[in-house]
């Protein structure tokens, strides 16, 4: 009886796969990506909306965990915005100085970082700091909340890079 209904139950299997087969072959055929898509994500399910795993700083370990993650792109944050500036104040001296605007000059808020992050486009080759926007979007308050202490750590040390002190962030 076992090997009947299993026989049974792969039957019912093969046929359905030879269907969704041939219906998502036809989409194919149609150039209709929309119904093409979907039907393969019938067939292979849900994907897992996990964090995008990272390399490590030296490149030779991928990291998978979020706190490693995390980890990882605050100390490449710290690294890449915490040099030293390369113009000398004599030459910034003769420039006329204008007065600040006073929304420019406040730290940043989470609502900001939020914001920003929100409107990060996904699916894009990530920017210089070659941490895609989707490791920014799966990272959850716990990352919002470490990048918005570390802009304002920054603030506070007059170290924020000109980009950062626009009214977006």
């Amino acid at each position: 009886m076992r090997n009947k209904v299993q026989s049974k139950l792969r039957s019912m299997q093969d046929s359905w796969f030879s269907a969704k087969a041939d219906e998502i072959q036809g989409y194919a055929d149609k150039h209709d990506t929309k119904n093409f898509y979907d039907a393969v994500r019938g067939v292979y399910g849900p994907q897992s909306s996990g964090s995008s795993p990272l390399l490590s700083a030296d490149g030779s370990i991928l990291l998978t965990g979020k706190k490693e993650i995390l980890s990882r792109c605050a100390d490449y944050i710290n690294k890449v915005l915490n040099r030293p500036g390369a113009i000398k104040d004599i030459a910034i001296e003769p420039l006329p100085q204008v007065p600040l605007s006073q929304q420019v000059d406040t730290p940043t808020s989470i609502e900001e970082v939020s914001k920003v992050i929100q409107h990060a486009t996904s699916r894009k080759a990530p920017g210089q700091d070659a941490v895609p926007a989707s490791v920014y979007k799966s990272g959850g308050a716990a990352l919002r909340e470490q990048l918005t202490c570390l802009y304002q750590i920054m603030w506070r040390k007059g170290q924020l890079p000109q980009e950062f002190k626009s009214p977006i962030l």
